[in-house]
C-alpha cells in the first residue's frame, strides 16, 4: 500500500490513531481476519467496524482530541480499510 507521509506514513494523527489500535489490540486483530474470511473492507464498512470496536468509534487517544473541541472529520477511511485489509492471509 502506497500511504501519503502526512504522519508516521499515514494521511495524518487521525487515521494513524485509529489504524495503531485496531492493528495492535489483539481481540480486534482476531475479529479482524475473521471478517476478512468474508469480505474485504470499504471505507464505509472500516467507519462502521471501528464504531463497533471503541466507544462511540473512538479509541482513547482520539477521544481526547474529540473533548478538546477537535473533529474526526479528517480520519481518511480508505486508508483504514486498505490498512485493515493488508491482514488478509495472515
Amino acid at each position: 500500500m502506497s500511504k501519503n507521509t502526512g504522519y508516521n506514513g499515514y494521511h495524518n494523527y487521525e487515521t494513524w490513531n485509529i489504524c495503531l489500535w485496531m492493528d495492535n489490540e489483539y481481540s480486534i486483530y482476531l475479529e479482524t481476519l475473521r471478517r476478512l474470511k468474508r469480505e474485504k473492507f470499504t471505507p464505509e464498512s472500516a467507519k462502521e467496524y471501528a464504531n463497533e470496536m471503541f466507544p462511540n468509534g473512538l479509541t482513547p487517544d482520539l477521544e481526547e482530541i474529540v473533548r478538546g473541541g477537535g473533529s474526526l472529520d479528517s480520519i481518511n477511511w480508505q486508508e483504514v480499510a486498505d490498512n485493515l485489509n493488508e491482514n488478509e492471509g495472515a
